[in-house]
Order: structure tokens, then sequence, then C-alpha cells
């Protein structure tokens, strides 16, 4: 009498999982992005208008739609090298939504077409904890603008000093996405 086992083995399934949490991971804001972008009625099924274009005649604090800021860092992308905290980095991250949503505001105000989304990059100190490098590896808002002050707002950023003195790098990404409110 011989024994079968049926089904997948552990590692199988491991695999299987990583697998699908990778894809869902990366297909989850730039798929996001992509039908906010190209499908002609997205943002109005999830309650975002278009900005109204602002011309030289008009300024927007005459117009009758108030353009607001929702920046959007995703957690969910970040990715580790190095010995760092990752729940003080997951942290500040969420925590400083604010300071990112106030950057792309002074964008905003000056052209509310600009949406998009930053992959960014930030090197930590292994030493001190400081953020002693910020680039934006990818721009798809065409704002260089908007990714200076971004990274600009990263090299504030100041961690506990892990154990080693070999430097962290932590990469993310960020969706930046205008609200049309709409006066009266």
């Amino acid at each position: 009498m011989s024994s079968s086992s049926s089904g997948c083995g552990p590692l199988v399934v491991i695999l299987i999982a990583i697998f699908c949490g990778t894809l869902g991971v990366m297909t989850g804001a730039g798929g996001l992005y992509l039908y906010l972008s190209q499908s002609a009625d997205g943002l109005e099924q999830l309650n975002l208008g278009r900005p109204a274009a602002v011309t030289e005649a008009t300024s927007s604090a005459t117009s009758s739609d108030e353009v607001y800021a929702m920046a959007y860092p995703i957690t969910d992308t970040l990715q580790f090298q190095g010995k760092i905290d990752e729940g003080s980095v997951r942290t500040r991250i969420t925590n400083e939504r604010s300071a990112f949503q106030r950057c792309y505001q002074r964008i905003l105000d000056k052209n509310p077409d600009v949406r998009g989304e930053l992959s960014l990059q930030f090197t930590v100190s292994g030493s001190t904890g400081e953020v002693i490098a910020a680039v934006t590896r990818d721009n798809y808002t065409n704002s260089d603008a908007l990714a200076d002050c971004v990274t600009g707002e990263l090299k504030k950023w100041r961690f506990p000093a892990p154990e080693t003195s070999q430097i962290s790098v932590v990469r993310f990404e960020a969706l930046f996405l205008p609200f049309r409110a709409e006066k009266g």
C-alpha cells in the first residue's frame, strides 16, 4: 500500500504567495495611474475631476473650482537595502504625507494639470541615521519642480541610527492627484 500526497508543498505555496504579492504591489499603483490617465472618465468615476485650465485672464482665485493636492505615498511599494528600522521608515513616510501635499499644492497653484507618480529613493547614513541623499528614480508627473521639492523634504529626515555603520537605501512610490472641489 503506497501513500500519496495531494496538493502543493509548503514551499510552492510560499513561492506562489510571494509572486502574487509582488505582482499585486507592482500593478496596484501603476495600474491605478494608468487607468486614471488613459480612461476618459476614470477620474469622474472616482469623483476626481480634471482641473480647469487656468488662463492668463482667469486666475484660480476667481475660478468656480478649487484644485487641491492629494499625495499618496504607497507604503506597499517600499523596498529596503541594508539595516534600518522598517517600522520607523513606514511611520515617517505616512506622517510626512502632508509635506508631500504642500509641495504638490505649490505646483498645482501654478499648473493645475500636473499629476502622476514619482519613484523615490533615499540613502540613510548608518552612523547617524540622517538621509544623506535623495533622488527621483522615475518621474511620471512631468514636473521637475515637484520632484525637487519632494526630494528636498526627504533630505530633512532622520532615523534611529542602525547598529551598523553601513548605509541603507529605501525606495518607494508616491502618487499625486489633483482633487477638484466645485463651489456652490
